[in-house]
Parts: structure tokens; sequence; C-alpha cells
């Protein structure tokens, strides 16, 4: 993570990744990649393969194979890069085919030779990284494809057709889960925090419960904010905190939901309902919340240098939270 070692620019990628058939000098590394590290014969050469059957774009592969060659690694829009992929002339022959560096999967010459099997390396370096990493965090279980074929005729696959795919169980998870061993934590907790317009907080109640007596409990009616305002309003007076910052100096009691002063040191953070701007007055009220330390009500939210304001909105404006 240190600043020297961030992959920024196009001349830093070729030092960690590789798109080109090894050299003989290095004949270990070239036996690993043109094993692994090779995309299957596809297009014309091989229409039956798995990668050319995709409704997108019928006819070609589904991973852009045969790639173009490229004297040197450059940028691309959709967050990975253009790899440098050199016409040297070079076609060894595999499965029977001449293949060149138009055909080789980006990898780690290190990886690659340290576990000798497939592994894909990408450089992601533009804000589409983002969703990359997403999507592996929300994949799922790790999952395992096999496949049993004959080594003396081999066949390309259909992986929808013929791949069985199953859980993997491996025996540390499997001892964790035997032992009943937490298996995912979030640190620091989370407390959301409400946001509402005057009188229109959300009230739960039993569908067999009378609504007169829902109306006039006053239990029923305070919120964490409403709350909020009273803690401020108080004599001996709370921090002038933000709303947000609230929690990490105050516990919110569910059953009665009151604050009280926070005993024991605790990391915990405050976080506000999330409002859409379309929402109007109640996307305004959240703005000064986020912004204005202290406030002892809703109307001392709307005053601005000793004016009432009519609305949210303008007390937001008049604070230039907005234009």
């Amino acid at each position: 993570m240190k600043l020297s070692y961030k992959i920024k620019e196009p001349d830093a990628f070729d030092k960690f990744k590789s798109a080109e058939i090894p050299d003989e000098s290095n004949p270990h590394l070239r036996r690993i990649i043109l094993s692994h590290m090779v995309h299957v014969p596809c297009g014309k050469a091989n229409t039956e393969c798995p990668c050319m059957k995709h409704k997108s774009s019928p006819g070609t592969c589904k991973y852009g194979y045969p790639k173009a060659c490229r004297e040197e690694t450059s940028t691309h829009e959709n967050g990975f890069p253009l790899y440098r992929r050199r016409n040297d002339s070079k076609k060894p022959i595999i499965r029977k085919f001449a293949m060149d560096n138009t055909w080789v999967i980006p990898y780690n010459p290190y990886l690659s030779a340290l576990f000798d099997s497939h592994s894909n390396v990408e450089v992601c370096s533009t804000i589409k990284a983002v969703k990359y990493i997403y999507k592996y965090v929300y994949k799922g279980h790790d999952k395992i494809s096999f496949a049993v074929s004959n080594q003396e005729n081999p066949k390309p696959v259909d992986e929808i057709a013929q791949f069985q795919i199953a859980q993997w169980v491996s025996p540390c998870e499997a001892a964790w889960r035997l032992y009943l061993f937490d298996l995912f934590e979030m640190y620091p907790s989370v407390l959301p925090l409400q946001v509402h317009i005057p009188n229109a907080q959300t009230v739960q109640f039993n569908p067999a419960e009378q609504l007169t007596r829902i109306v006039a409990s006053e239990v029923r009616s305070r919120t964490s904010l409403i709350e909020f305002f009273k803690m401020n309003a108080n004599a001996n007076g709370a921090a002038q905190l933000l709303y947000s910052e609230f929690p990490e100096c105050y516990v919110l009691t569910a059953s009665t939901k009151t604050w009280t002063k926070r005993v024991h040191k605790r990391f915990i953070v405050g976080r506000l309902i999330f409002v859409v701007p379309v929402d109007g007055e109640r996307y305004f009220l959240r703005l000064l919340l986020a912004h204005v330390r202290g406030p002892t009500s809703f109307d001392d939210l709307q005053t601005v240098d000793g004016y009432l304001c009519a609305t949210f909105q303008e007390a937001a404006l008049k604070l230039g939270l907005l234009e």
C-alpha cells in the first residue's frame, strides 16, 4: 500500500504482469505458460469452443481472443489496460495450432512459476476497480468446477452442459463450523439514525393494538432524532456534536428510545439514513443535520443568524450548503 508500490502508470504494469510467451531462457516458466495460460483455439479454428457460445455477440470469442499485437501497454476506458503483446514471429504449436502472444492470458510470472497452474492476473487501475473488488467480495461461497473426460481424446467442454458445480468446504472451514466459531464480524458497529420531518416519524405497532393508544403514547412518538434535540436542549447541555457523532458519546436505549451518557469507551459509527434529493424537505433536513452542531429543535435547525427560515431548503441555502 506504499505510494512507491502503487500501480498507476502503464509503464509500471509490465513489472507485475505479462501477456507474452516467455523465451527459451526460462524453460520452466515457458512450459507453465504454454500449458496453463494460453487461450484455447477458438473462432474459425474451433467454432465449438465454449467461449463462442454466448448470446451477446454470436460467432466471436466471449473474451475477445485473439487480441491485437501491441508494442507497449496502454490504458483503456473499460478499466482493463491493453497489454503489451509484441509480434515476435514465434508461434509454438499448442493443441495442433500455431499460437502467438495474441492468445496469451495475462499472468504474473512469479505466481505462475510458484503455483504451476492457471492464474489470471489483471491490473485494475481505474475507478472501475471498485466494481471489480465488490464483485468478488459478494460472489458467494468458494466453489470448485470439475469434469471427467478422456485424456486420450480430449474434446471442448461445454461448461454449462457438463460441469457440475459443488460447494467445497475446506478442512479448516469444516472444523471452524463444527466448533460454532463466528464466521464473520462487523467492526466498528454502525448505528442507523432516523431522519424525518416534524410529525412524520415512522411508528411500529401491532395490528391488534388500538390506534388511539398508539397516537397517545409518548414513547411511540420518540425517535433518535427527537431525543437528540432534547439532549442538546437539556440544561446540562450535551456536547456540541453533529447528529452522526452523537453515538460516540451517548448510548441509544432501544426500549425507551432515549440517549444516555456513554460510560464504557467503544468506537461506534452513527450513520444517517440515506435520503434521495427527490424527497424534498427531508433531504434538506438531512443536509442540515450533517453540518449543524448541537441543534435543539427543528426550528433551531431552520434558524440562521436569528432568522427563522420557512423551509429546511431555505436554511440550507443561507448556510451555503447548496446552490
